[in-house]
């Protein structure tokens, strides 16, 4: 019996983090106090926290058959992730390169993202069809269909929306998750919370928004 409770299906990143006190002008060097190397992607990083909060997870997606992509699989053996739904795509691994500003308490992204995505392969359809929830990101949202996979059938779906879902219809997962610039999008002039609970209403789910720094 599969004993994953969430798969993650999205963009598998390898990411390189830098911590200044300010943003560089253009042209300006600045010294980082800091600069790491970490596996990043909306649904890379939820399978890592689901993982740490002692969830059985796995992570779906495609990497690139490069030292990028091998590096992130080590990173995810360390943090007890599956990565048996892990495809070798024909391009390069997705990458970032994020500075983060101490003194905006904000970060800006720079970000190289795969041209394709890989088929799922055999590890990945199991993975999905026994899990609990499959949790996807603005890409795995768009392969629904692939996955074979609905809301009332199969798996729970819940949604990181973190852009490009002003018009997006809601009652096609159980669990929504835009930040609050996308509910703003959505809803002009009206309040958080109430854009919230109208888009919960019409769906009959569940609808919660990040809102960046602030939780």
């Amino acid at each position: 019996m599969n004993s994953v409770q969430a798969v993650c299906v999205g963009v598998i990143t390898i990411d390189t983090i830098a911590l200044v006190e300010r943003y560089p002008h253009e042209d300006e060097r600045v010294l980082a106090d800091q600069i790491s190397r970490a596996g990043g992607g909306p649904a890379a990083v939820a399978a890592v926290a689901l993982s740490r909060l002692g969830v059985k997870s796995a992570i779906v997606g495609t990497i690139g058959d490069d030292a990028d992509g091998r590096e992130i699989l080590q990173i995810f053996a360390k943090e007890g992730v599956d990565t048996s739904g892990v495809s070798i795509g024909v391009t390069a691994t997705a990458g970032s390169v994020i500075v983060a500003s101490k003194e905006h308490s904000a970060r800006a992204i720079s970000t190289r993202q795969p041209v394709v995505q890989a088929p799922f392969n055999e590890a990945a359809k199991k993975l999905i069809t026994s899990a609990q929830w499959v949790h996807v990101d603005h890409v795995g949202i768009q392969r629904l269909d692939e996955m074979g996979v609905a809301r009332g059938r199969g798996p729970h779906i819940s949604f990181d929306a973190g852009y490009g879902v002003e018009s997006f219809d809601p009652i096609v997962v159980d669990l929504f998750v835009p930040t609050d610039r996308q509910m703003a999008l959505r809803y002009p002039g009206v309040d958080l919370a109430v854009a919230l609970e109208n888009d919960s209403l019409k769906a009959g789910n569940t609808v919660v928004a990040t809102q960046g720094s602030a939780g």
